[in-house]
């Protein structure tokens, strides 16, 4: 790995990922719900569905936009979430469900690292690094332990064997 993403950052990429999961969501709940009250005629409900479903998209298009300039990759300057037509992607970025936000979503909220894809760096997130290093401290403190008493019963089997 050789970027860390600052806490900060990190917390606005997981916070615009969710905000992007639950507008793609929203979506596909519209045009769920849309469907079902067209097939029922209950022409009322889906004007309401619409029309609020639409005003819940916007506000959380608006904090996405307003959110997305406070996290931007630190080589290339742009936001990895964000669409941009204009910027030429890497070529060994990844496509997933036909588009490049996919995977950057998928490691910032489930591995806790991501490639950009417009520059191909790696970024991994700090809270997470310290949590391994924590783990493997623990783990590197138990083995010692674990080595020590093992040490500590082998010169004891040797007392005891050596008073017979």
């Amino acid at each position: 790995m050789r970027h860390q993403s600052n806490p900060r950052k990190a917390f606005f990429l997981k916070f615009l990922s969710i905000i992007f999961v639950i507008k793609e969501a929203l979506i596909l709940i519209t045009i769920g719900y849309g469907l079902f009250f067209l097939i029922n005629r209950d022409f009322q409900m889906l004007k309401l569905t619409l029309v609020s479903c639409f005003m819940f998209w916007g506000l959380l298009s608006i904090i996405f936009i307003a959110a997305q300039e406070k996290c931007v990759c630190g080589l290339c300057r742009v936001s990895p979430i964000s669409k941009k037509r204009h910027c030429q992607k890497h070529k060994n970025a990844k496509r997933w469900l036909l588009s490049h936000r996919w995977p950057v979503i998928f490691g910032v909220l489930i591995r806790g690292f991501y490639t950009c894809p417009y520059c191909g760096e790696l970024f991994k997130n700090r809270a997470r690094l310290a949590k391994y290093a924590d783990e493997k401290s623990k783990i590197n403190k138990y083995k010692a332990f674990a080595k020590n008493k093992k040490r500590k019963m082998k010169k004891s089997k040797v007392r005891n064997s050596s008073n017979f």
